[in-house]
């Protein structure tokens, strides 16, 4: 049943991109407003060039290409320099992630309306589906939702040890994951623990980690649970729960995580976000619509499964 489920969205998705419509000026076309970030990037050596500021809610884009040893840092400090490494970069992901999701929405707003969708957002909405594995809008949707920075943080603060680990220094592998493609050495980097040898993904920087992370989250049909109570918007100590299949320590590993955000009062970066100074409109190409006209969604069908 699900096979065809499957089956059935992709076709429709498909058959709305190739559905062209006469040029009959019924309704004016609606464009997302899309927006980019003014993102700074910087190559650290030490805990010294280390100058993001996160006294503040507002906090500037400012990604770092690797974490910095801080382990002869006492505790305090140690915790500061992560979360100004690490914050700017979850946000930023998070900022991203949101932009897409309001974009689907935009696009979803459109067709249930029966109102014209240009092809550009046709074709972006056929390749998230595809790339995120959606069984539908909704699904997607839920897909893309980031959930709070408190768990993001508490998460690679556990594996990597306030990011003091070989594997957080020389990979900028921020939450344990495995390497998918070991033959890949740009993307593995064999880590050796407990007298076993493990084959671990490497990043070329700190946000490629978290974007990541956050792609597994949601893709991966362990964590179906977690992105259903996610969309639904539970309470962090119970939304935790969906993330059983994380850690081989179960709700050992639940129960750190809940008491790692606690203990070091992390909720309050959940309030935290990108400065709107570092939010632009981004340029876009002129549009050369051709022969395609106007695309319009009209399959009733379609609409209903939208709704699911």
């Amino acid at each position: 049943m699900r096979v065809q489920k499957n089956f059935l969205f992709k076709s429709l998705l498909i058959a709305s991109a190739i559905s062209i419509t006469a040029c009959q000026k019924t309704e004016e076309r609606k464009e997302f407003e899309e927006k980019q970030l003014n993102i700074e990037y910087r190559k650290i050596r030490s805990a010294r060039e280390i100058q993001n500021s996160i006294d503040s809610i507002f906090v500037k884009p400012v990604i770092y290409d690797k974490m910095v040893p801080i382990a002869d840092l006492d505790a305090d400090q140690k915790k500061e320099s992560f979360l100004q490494i690490l914050l700017p970069a979850v946000l930023t992901v998070q900022w991203e992630l949101r932009q897409k999701l309001e974009r689907v929405k935009h696009i979803e707003l459109q067709m249930m309306h029966k109102r014209p969708v240009n092809p550009e957002d046709s074709l972006y909405l056929i390749q998230l589906t595809k790339r995120y594995q959606a069984e539908s809008v909704l699904d997607l949707k839920k897909r893309l939702k980031p959930h709070a920075a408190s768990l993001v943080v508490a998460q690679a603060a556990v594996e990597t040890g306030w990011g003091t680990s070989k594997l957080c220094l020389e990979a900028n592998n921020f939450f344990g994951v495995i390497s998918a493609s070991p033959s890949n050495r740009k993307q593995t980097y064999r880590y050796y623990s407990e007298g076993k040898m493990l084959n671990m993904r490497k990043y070329s920087n700190i946000l490629e980690s978290i974007e990541h992370y956050f792609f597994i989250l949601a893709r991966a049909k362990s964590y179906h649970k977690f992105r259903e109570q996610r969309w639904k918007g539970v309470r962090l100590e119970k939304l935790i729960s969906g993330l059983t299949a994380y850690s081989e320590r179960k709700k050992y590993y639940m129960n750190y995580l809940r008491g790692m955000i606690r203990q070091n009062e992390l909720r309050q970066y959940d309030h935290f976000q990108i400065d709107s100074s570092s939010v632009l409109l981004a340029s876009k190409p002129q549009k050369h619509w051709g022969s395609m006209g106007n695309i319009m969604l009209r399959t009733p069908q379609f609409n209903a499964f939208l709704a699911k």
